[in-house]
């Protein structure tokens, strides 16, 4: 069993690779483990218990509201271009300060990716702004890449990401914090994460420096027009590129450990309702 388990995580991986729908591969493989166990292990259920159990999941009150809620808000900022002025808001004054250039968007991503959880789209976002900035500066385009998708885990303290109400509700089992709420688990591990960003941005400049790869080392000045265009012409309006952090602000406002705003009142569904309706 455990070989056949690492050879349908091996396929999985393999297809995962080859640009197969992430979902399909993972939804497929569990369907094949859960068969598997059904027909030689003997396990009671099989396929049909781990359709009930997911069923159940798609149904979970603690983690279903919070994951369709900042899902919906980040959909509603793209629509409204408001993660654009906001992106542009934080970009611009990269291009005027290039020794920062490199460190600078690895933080800018990071943050970034905190207010619009999807790694995927964050790169979408930022991507088609900062790379072109970089490389109108002469950075080499795989340093340039590098310093965008090594800020793409900033999600890791966004409640939008669906571990942390998950280890919020088990900590709660265990009585390890007062109430199943993600902003506990979040601002405990704030401070860790954004020293490892720090730290994974100077780590990355310093292998810019060494490989000779930052601002002014290629000529390769290709496929920029778009991505210079939209720096010089895109006009910022500082309200909507405020917008996208609101629901941010307010669950910080509502922490246990800042305690401005009344936690219960401010959940992240009601958060990300609220910046929604403003969006």
């Amino acid at each position: 069993m455990i070989w056949i388990g690492l050879a349908i995580v091996v396929v999985t991986f393999y297809l995962i690779y080859k640009n197969y729908e992430a979902r399909l591969v993972l939804a497929l493989s569990g369907l094949v483990m859960a068969f598997i166990g059904q027909v030689v292990v003997g396990t009671n259920g099989g396929v049909s218990a781990a359709v009930d159990a997911f069923v159940k999941q798609l149904v979970n009150g603690g983690l279903v509201p919070t994951i369709v809620t900042v899902m919906g808000f980040g959909y509603v900022m793209t629509f409204t271009k408001c993660s654009d002025h906001l992106v542009n808001l934080l970009v611009k004054p990269l291009a005027r300060v290039p020794v920062i250039v490199i460190p600078g968007a690895v933080i800018i991503t990071w943050l970034l990716n905190i207010v619009l959880p999807s790694a995927a789209g964050i790169a979408a976002a930022v991507g088609v702004l900062l790379i072109p900035a970089l490389i109108a500066l002469k950075v080499r385009p795989v340093m340039a890449a590098a310093a965008v998708f090594i800020g793409t885990w900033g999600s890791v303290v966004s409640p939008g990401l669906m571990f942390n109400p998950q280890i919020a509700d088990i900590a709660f089992k265990a009585k390890e914090i007062p109430a199943p709420d993600a902003m506990i688990v979040i601002m405990q591990e704030a401070l860790p994460c954004a020293i490892g960003a720090l730290v994974a941005a100077i780590c990355l400049t310093i292998i810019c420096i060494v490989l000779k790869e930052g601002v002014g080392s290629t000529e390769i000045v290709k496929e920029l027009p778009d991505g210079e265009e939209i720096q010089k012409n895109f006009k910022v309006n500082p309200i909507k590129a405020i917008i996208p952090i609101i629901p941010l602000a307010l669950l910080v406002l509502a922490s246990k450990q800042v305690g401005v705003l009344p936690t219960k009142a401010f959940s992240v569904p009601v958060c990300m309702l609220i910046g929604t309706a403003i969006g």
